[in-house]
């Protein structure tokens, strides 16, 4: 609940933010913020190589572990992270030649910089179970977010440089304050245990699987930029985030859940794959619930952020079904990665996230945001198959080498 509190909290101060950008840009105004930030977020798993994740399972471990996996977020994102901004950058001119690098700049600061610490911050209460904590930084970075939009819808400007400078300052704010705290009362962080190429190579595993996963979800809003489909990726890009607001009562319960599928897991599979089966219906449920919810009031959305919008409609009919696939994809892949079997589940989402590319490029010219809902789907369905099959085969062998007395029992079995 505390969970879903932030997640709500965030959402709707993100939706104050929407209607102040759409009120200040227009559709094809707010169509290049869409893509610049769907850009920007392609590269924010990379940033620290996964050592959020490492944190979180290391504390799963023994909460003594704390300050030297912290450590080592702060080491690899001051080394990896700040090399991969500046290789970012200049790579954006030539994938958004119409997007000047000024604000490609600023909202690299903010969404990769800025947003990156807040992240993984989150990821630190959730692994000291600290979900209250977590709840408020989950709000104070959607006030951020929406006092700068606010500010500039009230500015009177459309200069993109201007929101992005607006909201690099909030999201620091909040990352250093969040910071301090957790400092203040579980201690500073402290030298990683083990060297920087070590505790990279334990988290590129996740920095992968999660940056396919940006790749899935934001590839379509930068292509669409950069085939010149302007309004399009502003119609597509507002009827998406009336999406994820669907998505929140399901992050709300994932993000609760997650650290216990790595104490599942040390238990055995067949431990994960009930704790994941015991969610599977409810959480469908809920997304399916939430999912069509949001595509029925888009047409308040219209209204909220004008009527350039009046697109926005059907694109969240459209997407009204993927909370669903999202959340059983979820569930599954926790299972493999509470197991130890994140390397597979990375595997498979670079093959899908590649092929979410490929659709989207042959898709996105002749049709705009219909083809990139098509491919969508498309890479979707095949990762939601793909995890199955492989839980399916992982189980089965497991059980057919306790039968022949090639595997002794856990207490998972």
């Amino acid at each position: 609940m505390w969970s879903l509190t932030g997640l709500v909290g965030r959402a709707a101060l993100s939706t104050v933010m929407v209607v102040a950008a759409t009120r200040a840009l227009g559709v094809e105004g707010y169509g290049v913020f869409v893509g610049v930030v769907a850009y920007v977020t392609l590269f924010a798993p990379l940033s620290a190589m996964g050592s959020g994740e490492v944190l979180i399972q290391r504390v799963a471990h023994g909460i003594e572990h704390f300050r030297s996996a912290w450590g080592a977020f702060l080491v690899l994102f001051a080394t990896i992270g700040v090399g991969l901004y500046l290789a970012m950058v200049p790579l954006g001119l030539v994938i958004l030649p119409s997007v000047d690098l000024e604000v490609i700049m600023v909202f690299g600061g903010a969404e990769f910089v800025a947003s990156g610490i807040i992240a993984n911050n989150i990821r630190a209460y959730a692994a000291l179970d600290r979900y209250r904590s977590l709840a408020v930084c989950h709000i104070a970075e959607g006030m951020a977010r929406a006092g700068a939009a606010v500010l500039f819808w009230a500015s009177g400007t459309d200069d993109l440089v201007v929101l992005g400078i607006l909201m690099l300052a909030g999201l620091s704010f909040v990352g250093l304050v969040s910071s301090l705290t957790l400092a203040r009362h579980w201690g500073r962080p402290r030298r990683p245990d083990r060297t920087v190429v070590t505790e990279a190579r334990a988290g590129a595993p996740f920095a992968v699987t999660q940056t396919s996963d940006m790749v899935q979800t934001n590839i379509d809003k930068a292509l669409l930029l950069s085939f010149g489909l302007d309004e399009d990726a502003g119609i597509y890009g507002a009827g998406y985030r009336l999406i994820s607001y669907a998505m929140m009562p399901v992050m709300a319960v994932l993000s609760a859940t997650y650290p216990e599928f790595f104490r599942r897991g040390r238990v055995g599979l067949a431990s994960a794959m009930a704790y994941s089966k015991r969610l599977r219906r409810p959480l469908a449920g809920l997304a399916l619930a939430t999912g069509v919810t949001a595509a029925l009031l888009s047409p308040v959305a219209v209204w909220a952020f004008g009527d350039q919008f009046s697109g926005v409609v059907p694109v969240a009919l459209a997407l009204s079904l993927y909370p669903v696939l999202k959340a059983l994809q979820a569930l599954w892949g926790d299972v493999l990665t509470g197991t130890g079997n994140q390397s597979y589940r990375s595997r498979v989402q670079v093959i899908t996230a590649l092929l979410n590319i490929a659709a989207n490029l042959v898709l996105i010219p002749p049709y705009g945001w219909q083809g990139a809902l098509i491919a969508t789907y498309i890479s979707e369905l095949v990762l939601l198959a793909l995890l199955i099959r492989r839980v399916q085969v992982l189980y089965r062998t497991r059980r057919e080498g306790l039968r022949s007395g090639d595997l002794a029992p856990v207490d998972g079995d």
